[in-house]
């Protein structure tokens, strides 16, 4: 039998999940409207990586903007997991990032 929670947990549990469907909806509505570095922050603040991956991905097109743009949400995932000593995730970056990341810019 599973033992009985406390309403002071179950409260608890509660505002986890609404907090989470609120982060959930500012990540979407940042990254609708262009916003990526905040959607970025508020995905890897929540520990959502493989949202903050696709974030990164999102920005279209081959100007200089789009491409440092880019760079700069991989690199913030990149710290995020270097920081965290998630190394080999790091490295994988490289791949997933098509080429926006490279790995002297990780190291240096």
């Amino acid at each position: 039998m599973f033992p009985k929670k406390s309403s002071h947990q179950t409260s608890t549990h509660t505002l986890q999940v609404l907090e989470l469907n609120f982060n959930l909806k500012h990540l979407i509505s940042h990254s609708v409207m262009g916003l990526y570095s905040n959607a970025v922050d508020l995905a890897l603040n929540n520990n959502m990586i493989d949202e903050a991956k696709e974030i990164a991905s999102k920005p279209q097109g081959e100007t200089f903007e789009v491409i440092d743009l880019k760079k700069k949400l991989w690199l913030q995932i990149a710290f995020h997991l270097i920081h965290n000593q998630e190394t080999e995730e790091c490295m994988r970056l490289t791949h997933e990032s098509d080429g926006a990341l490279q790995i002297e810019v990780i190291l240096s």
